[in-house]
């Protein structure tokens, strides 16, 4: 006899006309999520349940939301006068069979309202370009970040340029020595000092105006030659728009219809700079050859940095936590029944000799190329001792690899603009002597810290930390492969955080179940033994009303301590 009674809702109303009404079981993949994916059978409705399908679906030729809006449908658990849900949702139209002219019978699946896998779906198909049309994501959203190019030098060229300064310099001195030494004569005449005519001191004016003039001329032409040479070697700074990461996500998920939030502290300072091309308006969002246009990708690049899951809360918020993160494991309260006799084996399969992490490069923008460390980081798993090398089962690879480049910051000068940056000081300095404002050194010295590009047009995104609109002094300490897989990914390993990856795994097992537990097991998959280990279940099988279930699900337990890690980063 079954401890429940089961009803079942469809647009608000109460059906009879399922026809596996006592036996339908609901299926809760837990592999990949922290909450389970639900999926059940499919139903097959008959009779008033077929109607009220149908009458939906036709009114979507006549002003209704139509088929492409799945219709509500709810399965309720009645115990005494007590009413539960066990599972709301709506019917997945994509999945939809009509039998008829044979039958009057609809065959259809069902999915969970707020369920990771419908929101996951919802992602899929949203592009930022459609949010910026809706003014979801407006140009106020936007940061931006400075970028100079730093090109190849024409040495013949350079040195072209600053010997004439140089010598201009030169010239100018000698004209300053000469005014000098013409006031002195004037002075001597006038004074009786010295013997002279009226020629010698005529003479002295005609050279002082002469000199003066000179070195006007002299100092225009050094600042026309300043620019010049600023112009040939040194790129104007150019505002580049990017938009940071977390205000990305939170705005993906307020479209979706959920507020976002996050733990992760280094996502709240990530910012992510789309590609730039010549042609095409500067802005801030994913262009639609980026990866990371679509919401899904650019949630998937979040997600495999920090190794983290989203779920939604008790709050009905959508919140992102690395697995790293005890959380779910401290939150759970479910136990599991004494059923570690059953048989069991170990995830021996899931270690791989090698992970590569790694960013992407882009062949449009050599600094991707050239400043390389912190692209890619390998972790390779070993044992310890080995009799017979041929044996090793430890074989294979797996790859975390993300699909965005990294930023690289100008953090010194040159050997050029070491030399400008002498060379500009005493231009400056001479200006300042002869009462003209000039600070040509700090178009080189405002440079530091900026976004360094081999060309302002580049093809690929990439990630970067900012300050001031400049690139943040953590930039490449916080955004490397090495620093993701330290602070993250490490989760993976088999041998960090006291061997935690290594699991016994159990499979079909039958449980005592009821409502209570599956209400406790959806939102939580993790659980403790009456031993106090702590294990997850992976997925879960349960027909609605019956006092049992059955799952896949694994303990914590350390099955070997035979294993090394060796750490390789390229350069």
């Amino acid at each position: 006899m079954q401890p429940y009674f089961v009803k079942y809702y469809l647009g608000g109303q109460e059906i009879e006309d399922v026809v596996e009404r006592d036996e339908v079981s609901i299926q809760v993949d837990f592999r990949d999520v922290i909450q389970g994916n639900i999926e059940t059978d499919k139903f097959t409705f008959v009779n008033r349940a077929f109607q009220i399908i149908e009458e939906y679906k036709n009114n979507g030729l006549t002003g209704g939301v139509g088929i492409f809006e799945g219709l509500d449908f709810k399965i309720v658990i009645q115990e005494g006068v007590e009413q539960r849900t066990v599972f709301e949702g709506f019917l997945d139209f994509e999945t939809y069979e009509n039998l008829m002219p044979l039958k009057p019978k609809i065959l259809c699946k069902v999915k969970k309202e707020d369920g990771l896998n419908s929101i996951s779906e919802r992602l899929q198909g949203l592009t930022f370009a459609y949010l910026r049309s809706v003014n979801e994501i407006t140009p106020n959203d936007y940061d931006y970040v400075e970028s100079v190019v730093e090109k190849k030098f024409n040495i013949i060229e350079t040195l072209f340029l600053v010997f004439a300064i140089y010598s201009f310099i030169q010239q100018i001195i000698t004209s300053t020595r000469n005014i000098a030494q013409n006031i002195g004569i004037i002075a001597g005449i006038t004074s009786g000092s010295t013997t002279g005519g009226l020629g010698a001191i005529v003479y002295a004016i005609a050279s002082i105006i002469f000199d003066a003039a000179f070195i006007a001329f002299s100092v225009i032409a050094i600042k026309n030659l300043v620019e010049q040479i600023l112009e040939s070697i040194l790129s104007p700074v150019k505002d580049q728009y990017c938009i940071n990461y977390n205000l990305a996500l939170t705005k993906i998920f307020k479209y979706l219809g959920y507020e976002f939030i996050t733990n992760i502290e280094d996502v709240k300072e990530e910012y992510y700079l789309p590609s730039k091309a010549e042609d095409r308006e500067n802005v801030g969002i994913p262009f639609d050859s980026d990866y990371g246009f679509f919401a899904s990708e650019f949630l998937e690049l979040a997600l495999n940095r920090f190794n983290a899951k989203i779920f939604v809360n008790g709050k009905g918020q959508i919140e992102m936590r690395s697995e790293l993160d005890d959380y779910f494991q401290l939150q759970s309260n479910y136990i599991l029944p004494d059923v570690l006799d059953a048989p069991f084996s170990y995830n021996v399969n899931e270690l791989k000799e090698s992970r590569l992490i790694s960013f992407d490069n882009d062949i449009s923008e050599d600094y991707t190329l050239d400043n390389y460390q912190g692209t890619s980081y390998v972790i390779t798993t070993k044992p310890i001792t080995e009799n017979n090398p041929k044996n090793t089962l430890i074989t294979g690879f797996v790859e975390n690899r993300f699909n965005i480049c990294l930023g690289t910051a100008k953090t010194e000068f040159n050997s050029v603009e070491n030399a400008l940056t002498t060379l500009l000081e005493t231009v400056d300095e001479l200006f300042e002597f002869w009462g003209a404002k000039s600070s040509s050194v700090n178009v080189i010295t405002n440079r530091l810290r900026t976004l360094k590009t081999s060309t302002y047009f580049f093809n690929k995104p990439k990630l970067i930390r900012i300050q001031n609109h400049k690139i943040a002094v953590d930039n490449r300490e916080k955004v490397n492969a090495k620093y993701y897989y330290d602070n993250y990914i490490d989760y993976n390993s088999f041998v960090q955080n006291n061997y935690k990856k290594q699991h016994k795994v159990f499979s079909g097992v039958v449980i005592p179940f009821s409502y209570d537990n599956y209400k406790q097991l959806l939102e939580n998959s993790y659980f403790t033994t009456n031993e106090g280990k702590l294990g997850r279940i992976n997925s879960l099988n349960w027909i609605i009303g019956a006092d049992t279930a059955e799952i896949d699900f694994y303990i914590e337990e350390i099955y070997t301590r035979n294993l090394k890690e060796e750490f390789t980063e390229t350069k």
